[in-house]
């Protein structure tokens, strides 16, 4: 990986992984792989609100530097200081998102950021 690069991690509820929207992956990931299994997480108001399943699909990527919307991503970690997330630009391709925490399911997927994200942006 190199040194401009960012590993990073989003959590998603789903039925089943044919559910997944792969042209609005979503802008809102986090840098902590293990947020999405803390209490924060799970009694996040926003993230009860568009659960879609009752599955956690935990995928992660790599991105780089100008993939990121730093100012954002600054306004975020201000306001929700454990959740250390990181915003992506909206609409951008990622090449490689690999699928971390189910078996017997596609591992690796190509998506677009898409445009779903807080209207602070």
């Amino acid at each position: 990986m190199k040194q401009e690069e960012t590993i990073i991690w989003r959590a998603i509820f789903l039925e089943k992984i044919e559910d997944l929207c792969i042209k609005h992956f979503g802008c809102h990931w986090s840098k902590n792989e293990n947020y999405a299994y803390s209490t924060n997480f799970f009694n996040n108001d926003i993230s009860e609100a568009k659960r879609k399943g009752d599955k956690m699909f935990l995928f992660k990527t790599i991105v780089a530097q100008e993939q990121i919307n730093l100012d954002a991503t600054k306004r975020s970690n201000i306001e929700y200081p454990d959740e250390e997330e990181c915003v992506l630009k909206p609409n951008i391709f990622l090449k490689k998102v690999t699928l971390v925490n189910r078996e017997n399911e596609p591992t690796e997927f190509s998506v677009n950021t898409g445009n779903r994200y807080d209207s602070w942006i």
